[in-house]
């Protein structure tokens, strides 16, 4: 074995011993059964060209990722970074084996993506990420969660667990443009609409003492919207439903911040039933990555659905 991978090996040993009192004996063994090999290969993808160190870099930044006090994105950000330089390969032409490079390495980042990741007690399930991953690659794929975990995983949204600085290599900017799903993932690096015309200055403020008109009423006994009234995986994998304020924002069970808009809020609603639609594919045979990519575009389509 290299002296990079017995170093590698050892340091996820020290690392996840430190991170936890080590009951996680579970975790600790199926870790290094399914994920040491992994980072061997991150590394062993970009051998012989002039991205070995940063996809090197990487497969120690893939380690820690994995330790339960990481932000809940920091798995799916490691998982783009890889995608971004498995592109870099196949783009690049001085690499003779560059698209199979690329594919083999892809492979390895959707692998690595359903990682399960430590937690501090057995049994408890481990954070989603409640952000889209910038590499449509990645789509509907998220962490195994430990067998004997008897809740749902929650999704924080707070700055901390979206991990949106993320950036070892100093590449992120150029990974947002490189982006193929939908542009950048955090809502704060939207650009502007160019057709959006400027405030009118001459336009009087609404008063303030006016009440925010109240949002139309779900039919009762159904949503209107298909993907709330039949989810994947019945009512344990619905979507969380948004409540009106008083101040005009929207806000959702367990989201930190509140929307500024409707369309805001209903398309984080969708985003999060298409994430525990992920975890659900780790569980049943019968639910495909398909399957939840039709359920949120059906969702977005439908009306938002409020509680």
């Amino acid at each position: 074995m290299k002296i990079s991978a017995i170093f590698t090996v050892a340091l996820s040993i020290a690392l996840l011993s430190n991170a936890t009192p080590f009951e996680k004996r579970r975790f600790g063994q199926e870790h290094s059964a399914f994920v040491e090999p992994l980072y061997q290969k991150m590394r062993d993808s970009a051998q012989g060209t002039n991205f070995a160190g940063q996809v090197g870099q990487l497969s120690g930044e893939a380690v820690n990722a994995l330790l339960a006090a990481k932000p809940a994105c920091r798995q799916q950000q490691v998982a783009d970074h890889l995608v971004f330089f498995a592109k870099k390969m196949g783009a690049d032409k001085t690499i003779a084996d560059g698209k199979r490079r690329q594919k083999n390495l892809i492979d390895i980042a959707k692998k690595y993506r359903t990682a399960e990741r430590n937690t501090n007690q057995d049994g408890k399930p481990s954070f989603l990420c409640g952000r889209k991953p910038f590499f449509k690659e990645l789509n509907g794929i998220v962490q195994r969660q430990d067998p004997a975990a008897t809740t749902k995983p929650d999704t924080p949204k707070d700055a901390f667990n979206l991990d949106a600085d993320f950036d070892p290599l100093g590449v992120l900017s150029q990974i947002k443009a490189a982006s193929n799903n939908g542009g950048a993932s955090d809502p704060k690096d939207k650009p502007k609409d160019p057709k959006k015309k400027p405030k009118d200055p001459k336009k009087k403020p609404k008063d303030p003492k006016d009440k925010p008109k109240e949002p139309k009423k779900n039919p009762k006994g159904k949503t209107g919207n298909p993907a709330a009234d039949n989810p994947l995986g019945g009512s344990d994998f619905q979507m969380p439903f948004i409540k009106k304020n008083a101040d005009g924002t929207f806000s959702i069970d367990g989201v930190v911040r509140p929307f500024k808009t409707e369309a805001e809020a209903h398309k984080s609603q969708c985003s999060m039933q298409h994430n525990a639609c992920g975890w659900l594919i780790t569980v049943d045979d019968k639910v495909t990555l398909s399957d939840c990519d039709k359920q949120e575009k059906a969702c977005i389509a439908g009306p938002t659905v409020f509680a």
